[in-house]
């Protein structure tokens, strides 16, 4: 039973996380003016550096300094802020460090003008070898800059965002404060207040008016608020699509997948591959329908679709966790599961929920000069916080590798390659149970965890990738879908698109999700957990049929690059071309060799049954 704490300081300093190693054996104030006196270098420096190619260069080294000061301060600030929400000092530390940097922005004003302004140099430099590593950068830079607004324009639109409503903000405090997700009472009459963090397991209760309450509970609490959630979500996609009309892009799509050199064709291939294999799924829930029978001895319902159907260990250790994460990755050689190792042995991981910590997991960001790569978790000691130990491991891995093979500049590998390496991760996991584990029932909950995970990944969230599209789409054509009838009727249109039914009936009320996801008010990015998935599955799959020749290939030319090109060519070096529409079929074959074995194995657990 892995123990509850009350407070953070309670926890055991070996699964706490080492964060004190970031301030050097000095105070914490003592590190923050370090960093104001590299902010003020910076300052003075802002026009002059761009004299001459020796100049810039060498500025550009001291920016790397100032940047990994501000890592170092930022990573232990913000890590104590989670993992003690509650504590005033921890509070106060953070925002100390956000003001000054925010004092600094305003002081020092628009960087990109100053390239701008200086463009012509640049472009003479980017020919120099010298200016090799900052190559593809500054060029994307340069290139961006045919959708750029005139600098009166850019000084209006800069002073008058400090005015702009945050949507964002609104949509939060609506749907973390003021929705009342109620009560469900069991049969012995215990009172349970649902909230985000127990829905799971109340849909995974033993008791069916348990789980349906909840479900219907949670979606009615949604749509009380449904006319001002879709008012919020048609105001934050009516601005998007106002700028990327105004500084001339084609589509709002193209403007927010420019970064990532990809366009809307590029996502709408996606969408069209998505749909055409998610066939895949009518032979799985076929198959859940007939064990749900054999397990329960009753028809599964849409209430019931989050129960397991199996019996099977369920509880692990943290040394049984970091024992699985250690062995699984022997494959990739001795650097790498050394430095996973040291990872566990050096205070990489903050393990423990306690009272006040936040929830969730994650590898931190903003880590180049970091050498311990923080990973927040809350381990519950089940099979899902095993594999939640290896994904965020897989970021940390991700980060250390492209961080230590790159400048600053380069290592900072954006989204659509984030989640590559942490699924990636999983995956090799899943390879080392399914191997070395004999047990039937562990070994087809683990399937199932592979087959739900990438329809959770792949299914749902191009599903409201594709959403997002239209909704965009009816907007760059001039049409204004600001209330929930209309935002859920674009919703619905395009669900039915991935569902494996003939002729589907939905109500409106089942388009609740079209303003509840938050994810629709941070851009436009599902998509790439999507891809994350896919590619990952491609890798995984070159690993089986080239061995250690593809994992080399994978920390060479994926981890290792970080983003000194493209994502989809350097994606394409590592072993996955999505220029070619055949990788997202085999994208889709782990799955359904994954479905088969899943159907195989239960068919004989439940032979006698079915």
């Amino acid at each position: 039973m892995i123990k509850k704490y009350k407070n953070i300081k309670d926890v055991p300093n070996n699964l706490r996380g080492d964060l004190d190693f970031l301030l050097e054996g000095k105070t914490f104030e003592e590190r923050l003016n370090l960093f104001s006196k590299s902010l003020k270098i910076e300052i003075k420096n802002k026009d002059s550096k761009y004299e001459s190619l020796e100049s810039f260069l060498k500025a550009l080294k001291k920016d790397e300094k100032s940047t990994i000061i501000f890592n170092k301060l930022f990573n232990y600030s913000s890590n104590k802020v989670s993992k003690d929400l509650n504590n005033v000092e921890n509070n106060i530390e953070y925002s100390k460090l956000l003001q000054l940097l925010q004092k600094h922005q305003s002081e020092i004003g628009s960087e990109s003008n100053r390239i701008y302004k200086n463009r012509v140099k640049i472009k003479k430099w980017l020919k120099d070898p010298k200016f090799k590593n900052y190559k593809y950068y500054f060029s994307n830079v340069i290139e961006s800059f045919k959708y750029r607004l005139n600098d009166k324009v850019n000084d209006y639109l800069s002073i008058a965002s400090e005015g702009n409503i945050d949507v964002e903000s609104i949509f939060s405090i609506i749907t973390n404060t003021e929705l009342d997700l109620g009560f469900v009472i069991d049969s012995k009459g215990k009172k349970i207040k649902i909230n985000e963090n127990n829905l799971n397991s109340l849909l995974k209760h033993k008791e069916f008016k348990v789980r349906k309450e909840s479900i219907l509970k949670y979606k009615n609490a949604y749509l009380k608020h449904k006319n001002s959630l879709a008012n919020i979500l048609y105001q934050e996609f009516k601005s998007i699509n106002v700028d990327s009309k105004i500084k001339g892009f084609q589509h709002p799509i193209d403007s927010l997948t420019f970064e990532d050199n990809v366009d809307k064709f590029f996502v709408k291939k996606l969408y069209t591959k998505v749909q055409n294999n998610n066939h895949h799924f009518k032979k799985y829930d076929f198959w859940f329908k007939k064990f749900y029978k054999a397990y329960y001895g009753e028809k599964a319902t849409k209430y019931d679709l989050s129960r397991d159907i199996i019996k099977y260990k369920s509880k692990f250790t943290i040394e049984e966790a970091k024992e699985i994460v250690i062995n699984s990755v022997m494959p990739f050689g001795k650097e790498y599961q050394d430095k996973v190792k040291e990872a566990f042995d050096n205070g990489w991981v903050d393990y423990m929920p306690a009272e006040g910590k936040r929830q969730g997991a994650y590898s931190i960001g903003s880590s180049f000069g970091v050498e311990k790569k923080h990973i927040h978790m809350n381990f519950e000691g089940d099979l899902k916080s095993v594999l939640t130990l290896s994904h965020e491991m897989g970021h940390s891995m991700h980060s250390y590798f492209s961080d230590n093979n790159n400048i600053l500049i380069n290592s900072q590998y954006p989204i659509f390659q984030a989640e590559i390496a942490s699924i990636f991760h999983e995956l090799i996991t899943y390879d080392y149970l399914l191997k070395t584990s004999n047990n039937k029932k562990f070994k087809f909950r683990i399937l199932q965890e592979i087959i739900e995970g990438f329809q959770g990944t792949v299914i749902y969230q191009t599903t409201w990738s594709n959403f997002e599209y239209d909704l965009y789409d009816s907007l760059h054509k001039g049409e204004h879908p600001k209330t929930y009838s209309q935002i859920s009727k674009i919703f619905i249109n395009n669900k039915i698109k991935y569902l494996n039914k003939k002729n589907p009936k939905l109500k409106e009320e089942d388009a609740y999700n079209s303003i509840r996801v938050p994810h629709f008010f941070a851009g436009f990015y599902v998509y790439k957990y999507a891809i994350g998935q896919i590619v990952a599955n491609i890798f995984y799959n070159n690993y089986l049929t080239e061995g250690k020749v593809a994992l080399d290939n994978y920390i060479k030319n994926f981890l290792s690059a970080g983003c000194r090109e493209n994502p989809v060519d350097l994606i394409k070096k590592a072993g996955a071309d999505l220029n070619n529409e055949n990788t997202y079929d085999l994208g889709f074959e782990y799955l359904k060799n994954a479905i088969e074995e899943w159907v195989k194995l239960g068919k004989e657990i439940y032979k006698d049954k079915i």
